[in-house]
Order: structure tokens, then C-alpha cells, then sequence
């Protein structure tokens, strides 16, 4: 299965009451997954990382993300259909 990697995989928001299970997944499923992100989210996780917790930090996890798994993708309206049905889908199943 492909899974958009957006913004919240890489800086979590501990208050959100999916954390949790979303973490677990994460463990467990990331490594067989086709991982893909794109340049918009990129930016935002960079920026957020730079205003949060300065050019150092910020410069570790972009060295962290070109070793990891993940595929960049230049997302085209096939591409964010197919990937939005598949959110929407898993939404679906949680309780």
C-alpha cells in the first residue's frame, strides 16, 4: 500500500488522541509500506523544525529523511485522487 507521509509523522502533536495507534502503526507497518511525501511537505516540516527548534535540528532530519525509505513525489491529480481515497479509507476504519 502507498501512505502519504505528511507533516504530523515527523513532528507529532502528543495531544492528538491518535498518537498513539498512529505510532504503533508506525513501528510495526513503515518498514513494508511505500512511503512517499512531497515537496510541499517537505518545506512545511522543514520550516517548522527551523522555527521550533533551529537550523541544527532542522538540518539532521533532512540528513534523517534522504537516508530514509521514503520516496519524493511530484503529486499530479492521478496521484492525490488515488493517495486521497486511500486517507479516506483508513479514517474510515478508525474508531
Amino acid at each position: 500500500m502507498t501512505v502519504l507521509v505528511d507533516t504530523g509523522a515527523w513532528l507529532p502533536d502528543r495531544s492528538d488522541a491518535h498518537h498513539a495507534e498512529a505510532r504503533r502503526w508506525h513501528q510495526s507497518r513503515a518498514p513494508h509500506e511505500d512511503l512517499v511525501t512531497t515537496a510541499l511537505i517537505l518545506a512545511e516540516t522543514f520550516t517548522l523544525l527551523m522555527a521550533r527548534l533551529g537550523p541544527q535540528a532542522a538540518g539532521a532530519w533532512w540528513d534523517a529523511f534522504r537516508a530514509a525509505s521514503v520516496r519524493y513525489v511530484v503529486p499530479t491529480h492521478f496521484t492525490v485522487v488515488r493517495l486521497g481515497s486511500r486517507y479516506s479509507r483508513a479514517i474510515a476504519r478508525v474508531p
